[in-house]
């Protein structure tokens, strides 16, 4: 299902290094290079990055795969198990989302999120920038901010990081890798073919200081992936000795071919809330907080949305943007949810659509500016003030530190002139936009 780019007013045609659509793929392409076009392939969202030099267009396509699930699927996967493949073209490469699911996933509060993520590049630093995802699931916003340059952490619930990890893995993001730190003297580490084989008569080895991302890990067997280093390109070895030598252990050291022509991609385990934040800014300030379908009390609970209000608010800074995309649902509290998040942030939608018969808003959440003109009542929560109140409190406040200085009671004499602003009386607060 490609989509038309906002910045043109006509649709784009599909790349021809795009496989042709398969079961499942929605649309067929529009032969109207023209602005109006009306085919029901381009009726969806408008998405593209924009990206001079590096990319034009956002592309996505769904199909079915039966059978044997993934290979890094979850322990116990049932081999009928239907996979879900979500393939995106961005900035020249293309990736895919893997989902073990018994229906279609929801893709469209991630895909909106990340059509303002790519078109906004120029207001939040997206190149280099640190970016946090709050309830990452399968990653596809994380994974395309890193291949758009961003250094991300995705956070998940500790017992749900299997399919960001499996997704960042075979995107070329591994997320537990492990360096030999034995067997220097003997040329390496022996590998068998298959957990605790016997010996070979003459058995390769794994050269010491090697970099090998994990695909299993069963005790003390680890089925590895070579990344760096000489020896087999896969196999498995011992971690640990029985009795206690460390052979392999853990490391956050990135091979060095991961370090050039994108970002980067760590995952972590957490739980939301305040601690959790505090936690998150010990590694820095961050400039990009997104969320994606995280809220629904029906399906998350009550003391979800408290959470994660307290997450994005102890995260923002004074240069942190937050988006948060949602998807309407029954009993899912998100008026609740937003009343909570303004009462200390500046809160705006931006965006409402429907499609496929899902209700998907996204929001824009961050610290207020004095230097600013929102054009916002800082007292009037997520409501519209009048044209001018944002001017009109930044000159209050400049005419009270001067007042300071002056004599007690009296105007000091540079107070600026007032400001035109239009008529003075009291307007009725206005709603949002819709």
């Amino acid at each position: 299902f490609w989509l038309r780019p906002r910045s043109r007013g006509h649709c784009a045609p599909i790349p021809a290094r795009l496989p042709q659509p398969g079961r499942g793929w929605r649309g067929a392409g529009c032969p109207e290079a023209r602005a109006g076009c009306k085919r029901a392939c381009c009726m969806g969202p408008p998405l593209g990055c924009g990206l001079p030099d590096r990319t034009q267009h956002l592309y996505f396509g769904e199909e079915e795969l039966s059978g044997q699930p993934a290979e890094n699927a979850p322990e116990g996967a049932d081999g009928d198990a239907v996979t879900i493949v979500g393939r995106v073209v961005i900035g020249g490469r293309e990736f895919r989302i893997e989902s073990l699911s018994t229906g279609s996933p929801d893709w469209w509060p991630a895909l909106i999120l990340v059509d303002e993520v790519v078109n906004s590049h120029r207001d939040v630093p997206l190149l280099g920038g640190r970016i946090i995802e709050l309830g990452c699931g399968t990653g596809l916003p994380s994974l395309v901010c890193a291949l758009l340059g961003g250094n991300v952490l995705a956070t998940e619930k500790p017992n749900a990081l299997g399919p960001l990890t499996r997704n960042a893995t075979i995107t070329g993001y591994p997320q537990q890798i492990w360096k030999v730190v034995a067997g220097k003297a003997a040329g390496g580490i022996v590998v068998s073919k298959g957990r605790g084989a016997g010996q070979e008569k003459e058995p390769e080895r794994l050269s010491w200081g090697a970099l090998v991302e994990q695909v299993d890990k069963q005790g003390d067997f680890l089925h590895f992936r070579r990344l760096t280093g000489a020896g087999p390109a896969r196999g498995w070895v011992r971690a640990k000795q029985p009795w206690g030598q460390v052979v392999c252990e853990l490391t956050d050291e990135q091979p060095p071919e991961l370090g050039t022509g994108s970002g980067t991609l760590r995952s972590v385990g957490f739980n939301w809330g305040r601690e959790a934040a505090k936690e998150i800014l010990k590694g820095g300030k961050v400039d990009l907080v997104i969320a994606s379908d995280c809220v629904c009390e029906s399906m998350y609970g009550n003391a979800s949305l408290p959470a994660l209000v307290e997450m994005i608010q102890t995260l923002c800074s004074e240069r942190t943007v937050a988006l948060v995309s949602i998807q309407r649902r029954l009993a899912d509290g998100v008026e609740r949810f937003l009343k909570l998040l303004g009462s200390s942030l500046f809160v705006d939608r931006l965006s409402h659509s429907n499609i496929d018969g899902a209700d998907v808003s996204l929001y824009v959440a961050r610290k207020y500016s004095r230097a600013e003109d929102f054009n916002v009542d800082l007292n009037s929560g997520m409501k519209r003030a009048p044209p001018g109140t944002a001017l009109r409190v930044v000159r209050d406040l400049r005419r009270s530190n001067e007042g300071r200085t002056s004599v007690a009671g009296s105007e000091p004499e540079d107070a600026p002139e007032a400001v035109a602003e239009g008529p003075e009386e009291d307007p009725k607060e206005e709603e949002g936009p819709s």
